[in-house]
């Protein structure tokens, strides 16, 4: 990620977490240090794809080979290396709830090349989405599917529509519970 940070003259800042490391836009105190260049306020999407691919060629052609599941991927604003992908998420939580693949569904948008979603398509059928709207409008044809019951749209948040006995509401975003009304 240095090499292409240096490469592209981004203005990029870059952290190391425990299990990943990233690089995101260096903010104003970067054009000092990096004049003639972009990316202090916003990366372009073609300078994260860059990234991406660079760092996924490096993985590929390292010596000796990388022998953990990873993902490197763009997320809209930055890029990332993630020690995981979610194609280990998502076969945990099958195992920890004991299903099988064709009873999961898994809702992502980002299953090109430099996404983060592509790997779960090894774990359980997926659709690809544009949009959180999106993802509720997914939900609400599921849940209606599956005969629960009728979803609403309301403040953001998607809630069910609850008769006594009923199960509590989750925040489809946080998976928190959400207050009656």
């Amino acid at each position: 990620m240095r090499e292409t940070v240096d490469v592209l003259r981004l203005r990029a800042r870059i952290m190391r977490k425990e299990r990943s490391i990233g690089c995101f836009p260096g903010g104003p105190d970067m054009i000092k240090k990096v004049p003639i260049g972009h990316g202090s306020n916003r990366l372009k999407r073609e300078a994260l794809d860059e990234m991406v691919l660079r760092v996924m060629e490096a993985i590929r052609v390292h010596d000796p080979p990388f022998d953990l599941p990873y993902c490197v991927f763009n997320g809209g604003t930055d890029a990332w290396l993630d020690i995981g992908n979610k194609r280990v998420a998502v076969a945990a939580l099958q195992a920890f709830f004991r299903l099988p693949q064709e009873q999961c569904l898994h809702v992502g948008d980002q299953f090109l090349n430099v996404g983060n979603d592509l790997a779960a398509r090894d774990a359980t059928p997926c659709i690809w989405i544009t949009s959180p709207r999106e993802t509720g409008k997914v939900l609400q044809h599921v849940l209606r599917n599956k005969k629960i019951a009728p979803v609403s749209q309301d403040e953001g948040m998607m809630k069910r529509t609850l008769k006594e006995g009923d199960a509590a509401k989750l925040c489809v975003y946080t998976g928190e519970p959400v207050a009656s009304t």
